[in-house]
């Protein structure tokens, strides 16, 4: 095994154990432990903790990019959003968020982890263009119900309350219905 696929290995298995632990209750100790290795012996991997935490954090975003932003904002564009399937990606990544979430509001990894978040972000927009060009739908009028899909999962992901994910998700499905009618 080469060392970068190692490397990222690692980088699953921390990520994992803060999933697990949370961020103030994961240790290097619990971390090199995770990795079978001896107390310290994560740091060959990693200058310090912190290091390890802005990594394992930008990967817990991509994670959650890939398998709960993007698939929402794609079943939305193509008329598809379900409210089972969005409650059932959001609690199957509801842990990873709230380790994303502890590492945010960190001022010290904030401020590292802040312009890879306004990138991602501008991501989901990009990828809404492009989706709603190929669909021949006016971005502007659908944009607003992007972002409210992407909240809607996002909050149900941090405060598990699904009561309000079914009334926006109408909302959003009647907004794609009504653009996808025009174009007929």
């Amino acid at each position: 095994m080469s060392y970068v696929d190692k490397k990222n290995e690692v980088i699953n298995k921390c990520l994992e154990t803060f999933v697990k632990h949370g961020l103030h209750g994961t240790t290097s100790r619990i971390l090199s432990s995770s990795l079978d290795l001896q107390n310290s012996g994560f740091y060959y991997y990693f200058k310090s903790k912190d290091e390890a935490i802005i990594i394992c954090a930008k990967k817990a975003a991509e994670i959650l990019s890939d398998n709960v932003m993007f698939p929402t904002i794609k079943d939305f564009l193509h008329g598809e959003l379900d409210e089972k399937k969005v409650i059932e990606r959001a609690s199957k990544y509801n842990s990873m968020m709230n380790f994303l979430i502890q590492s945010y509001t960190v001022d010290k990894y904030r401020e590292q982890m802040t312009e890879y978040i306004i990138k991602l972000n501008q991501s989901y927009i990009n990828y809404s263009k492009r989706c709603a060009d190929e669909r021949n739908l006016d971005f502007n009028k659908i944009s607003p119900f992007v972002s409210v899909c992407i909240t809607m999962i996002t909050n149900l992901m941090i405060f598990g309350d699904e009561n309000y994910v079914g009334p926006q998700v109408n909302l959003a499905n009647e907004a794609i219905k009504n653009q996808l009618n025009k174009g007929n």
